[in-house]
């Protein structure tokens, strides 16, 4: 098996990241991925096309029982929060950390009282590792996947699930070749209001939806260079939809149904790099419903959704649920609290030890990456572009 080395992305991203509480403005979040070495001197966009798993097959690692031992991979950052969550659920352990900042590393397992790894491929030789939650920039997914599925641990991705359908599908098969878990970290679908807005449209509170109006923007964009990942676009296309309008057209999935049409317009309006900021979408729904999706990597935090019907409307913020009555009368809705973070990593275990159905595994993920896919595409050509077609 090849060295593995090791390259940095850092970005300074002043918002805050409601689902675990954490202030991140003007804080250094470290993006670490592991290259091969005999991959190193290659252009970096032809990684993928170059790349076959260094390892063959191996055993699926047997787990009968709880706890799980997973492995962390990038957990500076965002890679904070499934630590956070782990620590809160019997049902995993936390084996260890791995990344690039050592100092990040030490830190995070010395918080968790863990095992710190030097290196990816030694987390791949660990037999008592059953899973790997991988937070890394979304174009390294499917190595690290190919790779990890091929040692028989099951795999934890964050969102999106990669920047390609094609990558996706790639992950979703070597998973599947190998019989262990994908699962895709979408959060956002798992907050108490949008789970309680999916039992009242079921139940037909707002009768027949129509309307799904989905907006989330924030200034991470301000604080970008030309060196870091995200705002390279052939690493993070049209960054406004990658990291934040992903996060909306997988809840309108979820609430609404699958998308069919998209027509989309995208601009680099503000921030100091050359990366589309600011993305509008629309969508026609399977379902006959309509959706539209804006988002801004320049502008102040927004995050909400609508969904609109024949009888009433429901309006979700963070935290906060509103019915609108036929006669617009607002009414707020008590929301059965959530942990999305936790419920994540817990089904994760499920799905390792019970082999129940993973929520938003490879094919769930998909439809939401084809709608970006397709956004991408309609706005560089400007026409409407077909979801079934990138399906």
């Amino acid at each position: 098996m090849p060295t593995l080395l090791a390259y940095k992305f850092a970005i300074r991203v002043p918002f805050t990241f409601p689902t675990i509480g954490a202030n991140l403005s003007s804080t250094e979040i470290n993006h670490k991925v592991l290259v091969s070495k005999e991959l190193q001197s290659e252009p970096r966009i032809t990684l993928r096309e170059h790349f076959k798993p260094q390892i063959g097959f191996r055993q699926v690692k047997s787990v009968s029982s709880y706890p799980v031992r997973l492995a962390y991979l990038g957990v500076g950052g965002y890679g904070g929060a499934p630590l956070q969550a782990s620590a809160q659920s019997d049902m995993v352990k936390i084996g260890g950390v791995c990344d690039l900042n050592r100092e990040v590393a030490e830190s995070q397992a010395a918080r968790y009282q863990c095992e710190v790894w030097d290196s990816f491929e030694q987390i791949l030789e660990d037999d008592a590792v059953g899973g790997v939650v991988m937070t890394l920039p979304p174009d390294e997914n499917l190595r690290y996947v190919q790779q990890t599925a091929a040692a028989g641990k099951h795999c934890f991705v964050a969102k999106p699930i990669a920047t390609t359908t094609a990558d996706a599908r790639a992950m979703q098969q070597a998973c599947q070749d190998a019989g262990v878990v994908l699962m895709v970290g979408h959060n956002d679908r798992r907050r108490a209001e949008v789970r309680e807005a999916k039992r009242l449209i079921e139940e037909g509170k707002i009768g027949q939806p129509v309307l799904f109006e989905g907006h989330f923007s924030h200034m991470g964009g301000w604080g970008l260079t030309a060196a870091e990942w995200r705002a390279q676009r052939d690493r993070c296309p049209v960054v406004a939809l990658m990291m934040l309008g992903v996060h909306a057209i997988d809840s309108m999935i979820y609430l609404l149904g699958p998308a069919t049409v998209v027509k989309a317009f995208h601009r680099h309006a503000a921030m100091p790099v050359d990366n589309e900021d600011v993305a509008v979408q629309i969508f026609e729904l399977e379902g006959g419903a309509l959706g539209y999706v804006g988002d801004s990597y320049c502008s102040p935090h927004t995050h909400y959704y609508r969904v609109l019907g024949t009888e009433g409307s429901l309006y979700v913020e963070y935290e906060k649920l509103t019915l609108i009555d036929a006669k617009t009368n607002p009414q707020e809705v008590d929301c059965p609290p959530t942990n999305p973070e936790v419920e994540l990593v817990e089904e994760f275990a499920r799905g390792i030890v019970e082999g129940i159905e993973i929520e938003t595994d490879g094919e769930e993920s998909i439809k939401a990456l084809a709608c970006v896919e397709g956004a991408i595409k309609s706005a560089r050509d400007g026409c409407e572009v077909m979801i079934a077609d990138l399906l």
